[in-house]
């Protein structure tokens, strides 16, 4: 798909810009790619029309992009593509994202809104970041985006995936059996949900979970803090490099927390309080389960 996309994007831009330009068009097309978090195929996917891209670099306003409104309640979800809804994957820089369920699925966009792309593949919503051109070609820029999705109430997905950049995110009573989540310069808030794997990474912000069961996890932070509130965790991988790791949970795993030069410290009797570059296990009573925790400088704090 990516070589054919690009020779018909190719074709329409060189009828107004020299072979050069149209070159270095290209070549900030695929670093808007890696920058949006998507794979390069997934994100021009998500771009629309190749009329509509090739707009951008020739200084053209785009056509409006509309977000499907969250309908009354005597609609039927099918009419915004929720019905069959199986994966969510969004990708936003600069802004919030607020992420929920209802009996009234649906996508509000109230700053942004021509910023964004929406998409329904089948089963699959994928929402992400238009790029976007200025006089200068090639700088790109992202305004503020405020977007909120609804997904239909008690919907289990498959996969969910969230990747944001310089954006706070606001998750609530999500069900997925794989869930991922990734940020740069921004925090994440998930509550009340349950995942069967739970992946997450922070740089430079926290990651914070409540009253949720995050299955297996690998979640790793740097210069970002990981708080675990009232949370369920069958095995798996948690790592800090300077950041904070405060632990309230539930596990049947057993437990091996070291750190390099940071304490690791217990108000429960969950595990035994520690000194910076102590090793700790405590058995856990599934023979099979295994929760490493490590830390390079940021302490490491069992809480309930």
């Amino acid at each position: 798909m990516r070589n054919d996309y690009y020779e018909q994007l190719k074709s329409r831009l060189l009828l107004r810009h020299s072979a050069k330009e149209v070159k270095d068009m290209i070549a900030y097309l695929q670093e808007a790619a890696k920058d949006s978090g998507l794979s390069e195929e997934d994100y021009l996917a998500s771009l629309g029309p190749i009329e509509e891209v090739a707009a951008y670099f020739e200084g053209e306003e785009p056509k409006e992009t509309k977000t499907p409104p969250i309908p009354n309640p005597d609609k039927a979800a099918a009419s915004t593509g929720f019905e069959t809804l199986e994966s969510v994957l969004v990708s936003i820089p600069n802004g919030s994202l607020k992420l929920s369920c209802s009996e009234n699925p649906g996508i509000v966009c109230t700053e942004g809104e021509n910023a964004i792309n929406i998409r329904f593949e089948e089963t699959k919503l994928v929402v992400s970041a238009k790029p976007q051109a200025k006089l200068g070609l090639f700088n790109r820029k992202y305004p503020n985006i405020a977007l909120e999705i609804v997904l239909p109430d008690k919907c289990v997905l498959e996969t969910l995936e969230v990747h944001t950049v310089n954006a706070n995110a606001h998750l609530h009573h999500m069900l997925a059996n794989r869930a991922a989540f990734e940020t740069v310069n921004g925090d994440f808030t998930i509550g009340e949900s349950s995942f069967g794997t739970t992946r997450a990474s922070a740089v430079n912000g926290d990651i914070r979970f409540a009253n949720a069961n995050l299955g297996r996890v690998k979640i790793d932070t740097v210069n970002g803090d990981l708080a675990l509130k009232a949370c369920a965790v069958t095995e798996g991988k948690i790592d800090t490099v300077n950041g904070k790791l405060s632990l309230d949970m539930e596990t049947d795993a057993t437990i091996k927390a070291e750190t390099v030069c940071a304490k690791i410290v217990s108000d429960t009797g969950f595990v035994y309080s520690g000194v910076p570059g102590t090793k700790l296990k405590q058995p856990g009573s599934h023979p099979d389960h295994m929760l490493k925790i490590s830390s390079v400088g940021g302490k490491i704090h069992f809480a309930r």
